[in-house]
């Protein structure tokens, strides 16, 4: 009986330590809103339109997978954009500078960005945002 209590005890405790360190590892939020909110920029587009996807072809992909394998969460476009080869930069209001850059794929459900070798300089800020 000793056991039982014991375990729930600990499996109680780490319960409580994984929740925790998932609030202290989540993302922060801010208030602050983007300049293309504010109307202060002209904040021309260039849109970088991602190849479409053939869902038909992706689901007939999907038939032949092995059992028992997680199901498709989606499609990874491999690419390299960044300030230096794609976006627009643009001085804003206060002197400072801003990248801005828009991403568009047909046919897609959802976006998601996987972002690495990544610096943002002192002071700096990233918004990601659907329009």
């Amino acid at each position: 009986m000793k056991i039982n209590k014991l375990y729930f005890r600990l499996s109680k405790y780490g319960w409580f330590i994984l929740m925790s360190s998932n609030i202290i590892m989540a993302q922060q939020t801010m208030s602050d809103v983007p300049y293309s909110f504010n109307g202060q920029l002209d904040m021309a587009d260039q849109i970088i339109e991602l190849a479409p996807l053939d869902h038909d072809a992706l689901l007939e992909e999907d038939q032949y997978a092995e059992p028992n394998t997680p199901y498709r969460f989606g499609f990874t476009h491999e690419v390299n954009y960044n300030p230096e080869n794609s976006g627009i930069w643009m001085e804003t209001p206060n002197g400072g500078m801003l990248w801005k850059s828009s991403f568009k794929s047909e046919g897609a459900y959802a976006l998601s960005f996987e972002i690495d070798d990544f610096h943002i300089p002192h002071g700096g800020e990233l918004f990601i945002y659907t329009p």
